[in-house]
């Protein structure tokens, strides 16, 4: 009998987790992804933004299955975090005086998770510019740093 009840709350505990998680990813996806263009080669741009800092948002793989977002990149990425799947995304500064969330494609992943360990030692890399891009079909990431005069 006890134990039929403390399943009942573990159950019900793990089914509000859920919820929480797929409000999580309703949000995520409700952001704008970030334009990142495709160059031809690597004389070309791809688009320069000033990223404030990263963000992201951790959600277990069963949810984001139901919602059709795991990919075969994420699907390698849950070896480093168990059971979870990170929704990569960067605050940009839009303007003068305005920052927006964007969300990033599941392939800046590890970027996301890069930035967030080269922080935790405290190294500052935001605000930064950063250029963004695809380049023979591989999605790139490259801090620009401008030369002093």
């Amino acid at each position: 009998m006890v134990k039929n009840k403390r399943n009942k709350l573990i159950e019900e505990e793990e089914e509000k987790n859920r919820k929480i998680e797929r409000s999580i990813i309703e949000d995520w996806l409700k952001l704008k992804e970030l334009e990142i263009p495709t160059i031809k080669n690597i004389i070309e741009v791809g688009k320069i933004y000033n990223i404030e800092r990263t963000s992201h948002k951790l959600v277990s793989k069963e949810v984001c299955e139901e919602h059709g977002i795991i990919s075969r990149k994420s699907k390698e990425l849950l070896d480093i975090q168990g059971n979870e799947i990170l929704l990569p995304a960067v605050l940009v500064k839009v303007g003068k005086n305005r920052i927006e969330e964007y969300r990033l494609p599941l392939d800046y992943t590890e970027w996301c998770i890069t930035c967030a360990l080269i922080e935790t030692i405290e190294v500052d890399l935001f605000p930064s510019k950063v250029e963004f891009g695809v380049l023979e079909g591989r999605k790139y990431a490259n801090f620009v740093f401008e030369k002093k005069r």
